[in-house]
């Protein structure tokens, strides 16, 4: 995942700002904060940026902040953050007067080609499908490239089910799990399908049973044959005058549905002219809707630019009257109000002229605004209009739906009533032929029943089968479980990287303090048998022999030393690589000594983009390249 550009507007503390990712190197992000001098860089909106980026791509801050939290107080809407990326871009948007709340997707095109919008009908499909484009969750994320505020976390203070599922999710081990449960599921259903199966060979069972009794019962039943003929004979004749009625009653409603269809057919015809009329008219009003709706965001931007440039006037205003009676820097002499006079001329004739623009801009704004909302009523009348002849055409094709379904059902219903028909005549005639005995029919279903008791029979051979077939299919499902199970591969996993974690933890904390650092995946018991268990052993040689017993500053080196050592084995093993990283006050705790080694551990990871946050003066003065950030009004703006 390339970074190539963040902007930002309405953000937290951000105004507006543009962040390119082109430094290849280290970038010290510094803040000004004008509206609270004695804050000095604190509240500048330095964080907000890497906020941004987190929030573009998860919906959520580092800080889990969602929904409205998200918007700039003195803007109060128009939040909007867009990241370009790869071939890619997302923009996210809370409360925008054109955009909504939105989040999309857009594949950028190549040689001046229009993007195409790749997103998704939800929010939530959409943010999926970003997450597997960059191949990152939120918390790959935060291991690869951002330590916030407090990230560096203490690993040798978690327990052994925190550790384990630290690592399942930063080396993407969860699909074990998943793939464990989809077994699981497919066992059950095969289980499922197991006591179904079970219980209809059961049923067969029983109803061959059945079947042979009902087949000796029928060689006893010879001597009813002359009623039972009769009777079905009155059947098959009452069965004839049903087919003849239903066959007139469908071809009565399909002659009904013809002439209705023909009526709605001449209404539609009449009103067509007049629709097309409407058609264009709306077209014509659609544009011009937009256009007023473009001017309008256009005029309210310059009108919050001018009110900005009247603010900072008044201020360096202000500014100037409070030099009066302060010594002059070069002469020592006070200043006088004849010193000041032409300065403080210039900054009100500026200011009266900016103020006239605002109060010329606002006019404009509200004459847009009526004009938009007139083109907005206007606009509503012709689709009510509009739809008052969709509501003839809709009826005609309800009445053209049933017209078609009554030809289907004739369609289907005539060539099956014939046979039937056919069919029933055939009996009859059967009958008369076979006179009052019925002697052959009743001998055919002796012959038929015959048949379904060599079928059943054949049926419960096929279950015994298939139910063995399940057994072992369930048996290779249990199997595969555990091998998935935490017993299985995962800790094959798990064994395998702890050599290389412990190699990449001794390097790190090497360079930073005498430290011991070890993780293992296995602990030996009283008993003298070993069990499966994450742990993290630290023994300062000259300190505290375990990890809650050493001092700040060496905590926070164990931490940083375990951090960067995940974060290294994250980026080597994870199919998600980014350019960048962003560290938020991860020094504050060290020394100068042990900050500038940090810092080289940190450069070491060879990561293109760094960029940093820190009021360390030591970290500063090693960093060339600087972003600044400056906050006036309750805006920050990056410069």
């Amino acid at each position: 995942m390339e970074l190539r550009k963040l902007r930002i507007s309405n953000f937290l503390g951000i105004g507006e700002g543009e962040l390119a990712f082109d430094k290849s190197c280290l970038v010290l992000v510094e803040g000004v904060n004008h509206d609270s001098p004695s804050s000095l860089s604190n509240g500048a909106g330095k964080s907000s940026i890497f906020e941004a980026l987190y929030w573009v791509l998860f919906g959520r801050t580092k800080r889990g902040l969602v929904g409205d939290d998200v918007i700039n107080n003195v803007a109060g809407k128009n939040c909007v953050v867009e990241l370009e990326f790869d071939r890619f871009k997302v923009v996210r948007s809370r409360g925008h007067d054109v955009l909504g709340t939105s989040l999309r997707l857009f594949q950028l095109g190549a040689n001046g080609e229009s993007p195409r919008d790749l997103t998704l009908g939800t929010v939530k499909d959409t943010q999926k499908l970003i997450e597997d484009t960059i191949k990152l969750s939120d918390f790959s994320f935060s291991k690869i490239a951002y330590f916030g505020q407090g990230d560096i976390r203490g690993f040798a203070g978690l327990s052994d089910n925190e550790l384990k599922r630290v690592f399942e999710q930063a080396l993407g081990l969860a699909f074990f799990a998943d793939y464990q449960d989809r077994v699981k599921a497919h066992r059950m259903d095969l289980e499922i399908r197991l006591r179904d199966m079970t219980a209809r060979h059961e049923s067969v069972g029983h109803e061959r049973v059945f079947a042979a009794e009902k087949l000796e019962l029928m060689r006893h039943s010879l001597e009813e044959c002359e009623q039972r003929t009769r009777e079905d004979r009155a059947r098959l004749e009452s069965g004839l005058r049903e087919i003849e009625r239903e066959l007139a009653e469908i071809e009565s409603n399909v002659r009904q549905a013809e002439s209705e269809l023909l009526s709605r057919k001449r209404l539609v015809e009449a009103q067509g002219i007049e629709k097309g009329r409407l058609d264009v008219s709306r077209r014509r009003l659609d544009e011009l809707i937009k256009a007023s709706s473009e001017a309008l965001i256009r005029r309210q931007m310059q009108n919050v630019a001018l009110a900005a440039e009247v603010r900072s006037i008044e201020f360096e205003l202000k500014e100037l009257e409070n030099r009066v009676g302060m010594p002059c820097s070069e002469c020592g002499k006070p200043y006088r109000h004849e010193d000041i006079t032409s300065v403080e001329v210039n900054l009100k004739v500026r200011l009266k002229d900016r103020r006239e623009a605002c109060s010329a801009g606002a006019a404009e704004e509200k004459s847009i605004r009526r004009r938009f909302e007139r083109l907005s009523r206007y606009a509503a009348k012709l689709e009510s209009k509009i739809y008052s002849f969709s509501a003839v055409a809709s009826e005609m094709l309800n009445v053209k739906a049933r017209n078609d379904h009554w030809r289907r059902v004739l369609a289907e219903r005539a060539p099956v009533l014939a046979e039937k028909e056919r069919e029933t005549r055939a009996a009859l005639e059967r009958l008369s032929l076979e006179g009052t005995s019925g002697k052959y029919p009743l001998l055919e279903q002796v012959e038929f029943q015959g048949s379904c008791v060599k079928e059943l029979s054949a049926e419960s051979i096929r279950l015994e089968r298939q139910i063995d077939a399940g057994n072992r299919e369930i048996a290779t499902a249990k199997s595969l479980e555990e091998i998935l199970g935490n017993g299985g591969l995962k800790s094959y996993v798990f064994d395998a990287i702890t050599p290389r974690l412990n190699r990449l933890i001794d390097r790190n904390i090497k360079k930073l303090d005498d430290i011991d650092i070890e993780v293992s995946t296995v602990t030996k018991l009283k008993s003298g048998d070993f069990r499966e268990k994450f742990a993290i052993n630290v023994n300062n040689r000259h300190g505290a022999g375990t990890f809650e017993g050493n001092s700040g500053g060496e905590l926070q080196k164990i931490n940083l030393a375990i951090s960067l050592a995940v974060n290294s084995l994250v980026r080597s093993v994870s199919e998600g690589s980014i350019n960048a990283m962003f560290l938020d006050e991860c020094f504050e705790n060290l020394d100068e000594g042990s900050s500038e080694r940090v810092l080289d551990l940190v450069q070491d990871l060879e990561v293109p983009n760094i960029f940093l946050i820190t009021h360390r003066p030591a970290v500063k003065e090693l960093v060339s390249t600087v972003v600044r950030v400056e906050k006036r009004g309750g805006m920050a703006y990056i410069v």
